[in-house]
């Protein structure tokens, strides 16, 4: 009797045991199953991250060959995109005809990063390069803010009849202020043109008018258009593009670079 207790106490204990190894197996073979199927997600999201990538770059790559998109990535590699541009004939030029480099600016008075390229960098390449004859300075206007971008850029044409369109240019940008808000009303540019002592502020005024000078902003525009001109300001450095407002170091290396070859 003793014995057969014995032998119970001894079978449920292994029974016991059995279960606990039965359970411990389970759960393992569980967990394995889990790891495994985590690792097959996983596997999964980065083959389709890979493609996703992939797919990415192509369409990227697509995106690089469309014309309006290379002038953009200009602003990226300012001054590796070189485009061949020949002024318009009624262009305001300053400085030396026959510099060596010739640097081109595509603008709109109403644009502050063109407000921004005025006061910080053009004064000391006016400085360094224009007045000492190894630079060119060309002005096209280009109007895409709206009317009164256009009416600003008909008055800088109209005081460039009467040999004055560089102070006038000056002048529009120190009186820049928010877009089409009336800061560059016709009666404005006209009172504008009245700061500038022995000019003409009649033939000024009939200019403005009867819009002498549209023809010749569009005649910039268009030039602008033709070259993918599509912000400002956008800025060619003997036909290096360079889109946006940079240190006057970027503009200053380009010159550079240009004034060695």
């Amino acid at each position: 009797m003793r014995a057969n207790k014995k032998n119970i106490i001894v079978y449920s204990g292994l029974l016991i045991l059995l279960l606990i190894i039965s359970a411990i197996g389970i759960s393992s073979f569980v967990s394995y199953r889990i790891l495994v199927k985590n690792i097959y997600v996983l596997q999964s999201e980065i083959k389709q991250q890979e493609q996703e990538t992939k797919g990415q770059g192509q369409v990227l790559n697509d995106l690089k060959s469309l014309p309006d998109v290379q002038s953009q990535l200009a602003n990226f590699y300012p001054g590796k995109i070189v485009k061949d541009v020949q002024p318009t004939s009624g262009a305001a030029t300053l400085g030396n005809p026959k510099a060596k480099v010739t640097l081109v600016e595509f603008a709109d008075f109403q644009c502050p990063f063109c407000k921004k390229f005025f006061t910080e960098t053009e004064p000391d390449i006016v400085t360094k390069y224009v007045n000492t004859g190894k630079v060119k300075l060309v002005f096209e206007n280009f109007p895409f803010l709206g009317a009164e971008s256009q009416a600003a850029a008909e008055a800088a044409n109209c005081a460039g009849e009467q040999n004055n369109f560089w102070p006038y240019h000056d002048y529009l940008y120190s009186q820049q202020g928010a877009e089409n808000s009336g800061v560059f009303s016709d009666k404005n540019l006209e009172k504008f043109f009245s700061t500038f002592k022995g000019l003409n502020a009649k033939n000024f005024k009939a200019c403005l008018e009867q819009h002498k000078e549209e023809q010749s902003v569009s005649n910039e525009y268009q030039l602008g258009i033709k070259l993918n001109v599509s912000s400002t300001p956008t800025i060619f450095i003997n036909g290096r593009e360079v889109v946006g407002s940079y240190s006057t170091q970027t503009y200053e290396n380009i010159i550079d670079e240009e004034l060695k070859k």
